[in-house]
């Protein structure tokens, strides 16, 4: 004697269940990238502030006197490039010329020797974010990153959005580091 009086309605109540959860997953999929997009294009409005906030920033020049910037990825060339875009239309940070060039993650060794002014992450890296904060602190260079967790996860800055768009220091990658924000700057922002 079978318990369910009709054994299909379990299998067809089960495919609609899935074909809904299928039809959705596009959606959650979109949703996640259009904030991915929204805090990429806050950050990148907020990063000069930090830069300037950098007591050091003028000792920062590379050969040619000019601030350089790397706008780091890990294949959303897209949103680098957008980033990038928008950073060469600032041209200034303290009357520094900036030199902005985007970087695969798997390059940034390739700037070993250079003076780095600043690196603005362009998409959320999983995996990879320890590797570009040890690179940052034996740069003594800024890593900003508009995404949500990675200031706690070792990025010195990013942003915190609430009713205001607040900016967020990690202090202890600040401290190790060795890069000194203006106190103006650490007044305002949220410490962590």
């Amino acid at each position: 004697m079978s318990v369910c009086k009709h054994p299909n309605r379990w299998l067809i109540t089960l495919s609609f269940l899935l074909m809904m959860l299928l039809a959705w997953t596009p959606t959650l999929s979109w949703s996640n990238e259009y904030w991915d997009e929204m805090y990429l294009q806050v950050g990148v409005k907020l990063f000069p502030s930090f830069l300037a906030a950098d007591q050091d920033i003028a000792f920062k020049n590379d050969q040619d006197g000019s601030l350089l910037i790397l706008v780091v990825h890990s294949g959303q060339t897209k949103a680098a490039e957008m980033v990038e875009h928008y950073l060469k239309n600032v041209q200034t940070i303290r009357n520094v010329p900036l030199q902005v060039h985007t970087v695969h993650l798997q390059d940034i060794q390739k700037y070993n020797a250079r003076i780095i002014g600043g690196v603005f992450l362009a998409q959320p890296l999983e995996n990879s974010l320890g590797e570009l904060v040890e690179f940052c602190k034996i740069h003594k260079t800024l890593l900003f990153s508009p995404f949500k967790a990675d200031v706690e996860r070792g990025a010195l800055g990013g942003m915190l959005i609430t009713d205001k768009v607040q900016p967020l220091i990690n202090r202890a990658t600040m401290d190790e580091s060795g890069i000194r924000i203006k106190s103006f700057f650490l007044k305002v922002a949220k410490l962590l």
